[in-house]
């Protein structure tokens, strides 16, 4: 389910509601309706389904952040930096 009710009680006493901000825009996208009308289907403002689409949007773009291996190449020379190159071709030169 989109909403579903948890057992935490919150300020004055009022249940909380725990929300699949995926599921939410899922089914937002698919009724074809503004933000105002599938709010008002939903007995909810315009903004609060603005609130809950930022929300999916935002959960969708956080990268989990992962290492990536690396190789150390030994030069006989005495280098005066440190080169670094990733996949993306990123080069990064830190002297020392």
């Amino acid at each position: 389910p989109i909403l579903r009710k948890v057992k935490v009680q919150g300020i004055f006493g009022a249940k909380k509601m725990r929300i699949n901000y995926k599921e939410f825009a899922e089914a937002f996208s698919k009724s074809g309706l503004s933000m105002k009308a599938y709010g008002e289907q939903r007995g909810m403002s315009p903004s609060m389904v603005s609130y809950y689409l930022k929300c999916a949007r935002q959960s969708r773009s956080s990268i989990k952040k992962v290492f990536s291996e690396i190789q150390i190449v030994s030069n006989a020379s005495k280098s005066k930096s440190i080169k670094i190159s990733t996949s993306a071709g990123v080069q990064i030169e830190i002297p020392l």
